[in-house]
């Protein structure tokens, strides 16, 4: 059988573009590496499997008004995303920085002055007010819509040759949406194989559907039902292919001797996290360790601290991150800072589902702070991948910088009553069998295709 792996993203590919992946699946069936021209010069093929594939250009260009209405719809669509809502204050606001007073209020008028606040800001943008109002939203929506409906799909990319078109982890680009209704019409099948925990549920928006869809787990298969409306037969509950290199345990001390703290990806006040750390391992023998997350543009710690002297930042700095694209290699190399710490605290990201399937014990970092609209707080609460979190039994989570003191201190004291390993995550990931194995075996399937 003759498959296309399409890479218009280098994001969540290396996996796939990888010697062990590439060679598995050239065993006994043809590849073609279908590459947007855009990125063609960073696609590097391994060296020995050079002259057995082949990489072919495409020139694609996603129209604009596709974005459009995938942020109407989503607007429309009144679903509680954190995601798209920071996203989308931030393409007609600013930087995502929301005043909460700090008045003796109940929550649910703290929560209507923030409202408030946000709306005003939003109406500074004139652009704002096409989709703020539900009657021009929808007549919005039904326009491009219709053009969806009407555009012309024979000058897009030809994939006749193909059996299989894969899509590595397709975020929200609605650029996808038209090729699938290309290969749909050209005969062949597409698969979106989903790495990244929560593109299911907070990044993607499906008008027009892959055939097949690779998901994380038992709640992930549960998103694609009800908020993309696929069908059983269309998931593949086959884990991430990242975790192929995540599926031995490491080892898990009882004793707290070091701490790494993992950043998060949106605005959030690791400072004052790692402050609150230190007040508990300043009076014992424990180390700190910080992780900033790979896609911080900004991260106040990295900037000159007080506390530099007394944590050590891990991983690479931000502008070597953003050469390479943002996103560590998927080797042996991305388990070393876990395997260093007995306890890894931070906002809600993969990285602690890593942690925890790897066996190690965690705090979630769900405080709130006075200014950003993004803390940890709002992702655990407004991120539907986050609550998924609350599946793992006895999990340990701080709302406030007094939890999260209490929380560390307990680690101190009982790190062995903290839960961890592969069990505590089998709601939230699916990982019986290598992604490698369960895709050759799908491919396998002749009934399939």
């Amino acid at each position: 059988m003759r498959l296309a792996i399409v890479i218009t993203d280098l994001r969540h590919t290396r996996w796939w573009l990888s010697e062990e992946v590439l060679t598995a699946i050239g065993q006994k069936h043809e590849i073609e590496i279908l590459v947007d021209s855009k990125i063609i010069g960073e696609v590097l093929l391994p060296e020995r499997l050079k002259g057995r594939l082949e990489k072919t250009t495409f020139d694609y260009l996603e129209p604009a008004w596709l974005l459009n209405l995938f942020h109407l719809i989503w607007l429309d669509a009144q679903r509680t995303n954190v995601s798209f809502r920071t996203k989308y204050i931030r393409e007609f606001i600013g930087d995502v920085k929301i005043w909460q007073p700090q008045l003796n209020l109940g929550p649910r008028l703290l929560h209507a002055l923030e409202r408030i606040w946000e709306i005003s800001l939003r109406f500074l943008k004139p652009k704002f007010l096409l989709t703020f109002f539900p009657p021009t939203r929808k007549l919005g929506i039904r326009l491009l819509l219709n053009h969806l409906n009407r555009f012309d799909l024979s000058g897009l990319p030809d994939f006749s040759r193909n059996r299989l078109v894969i899509f590595p982890s397709i975020g929200y680009e609605p650029g996808s949406w038209l090729l699938f209704e290309r290969i749909r019409a050209q005969g062949s099948k597409s698969l979106v194989a989903i790495d990244n925990w929560d593109n299911v549920s907070s990044k993607s928006i499906y008008i027009r559907k892959p055939n097949f869809i690779s998901v994380p787990g038992p709640k992930s298969a549960e998103t694609a039902r009800e908020l993309h409306g696929f069908s059983n037969e269309q998931i593949l509950e086959w884990g991430m292919p990242k975790f192929d290199v995540l599926r031995s345990q490491l080892e898990s001390s009882d004793s707290l001797r070091r701490i790494l703290y993992v950043g998060y990806s949106q605005p959030h006040d690791e400072h004052r996290s790692l402050d609150t750390i230190l007040k508990v391992t300043s009076e014992r023998d424990v180390e700190v360790s910080y992780r900033p997350h790979p896609l911080r543009i900004h991260t106040k710690f990295t900037e000159a601290s007080k506390l530099d002297s007394q944590v050590q930042i891990r991983g690479k700095s931000g502008v070597e991150m953003r050469s390479t694209g943002g996103h560590p290699p998927l080797d042996s190399s991305y388990t070393e800072d876990l395997e260093w710490a007995d306890l890894v605290v931070g906002p809600p990201t993969t990285l602690l589902l890593e942690a925890l399937f790897l066996g190690k014990p965690v705090v979630v970092d769900a405080t709130r702070d006075s200014h950003h609209r993004s803390s940890g707080y709002y992702a655990l609460h407004g991120y539907k991948h986050m609550q998924e979190l609350l599946t793992v039994q006895g999990i340990r989570i701080a709302e406030d910088y007094i939890q999260l003191e209490e929380q560390v201190t307990d680690a101190t004291n009982s790190l062995a009553e903290f839960p961890r390993g592969q069990e505590s995550v089998r709601e939230i990931l699916t990982q019986n069998q290598s992604f490698l194995s369960s895709f050759l075996s799908f491919i396998e399937n002749k009934e399939q295709f």
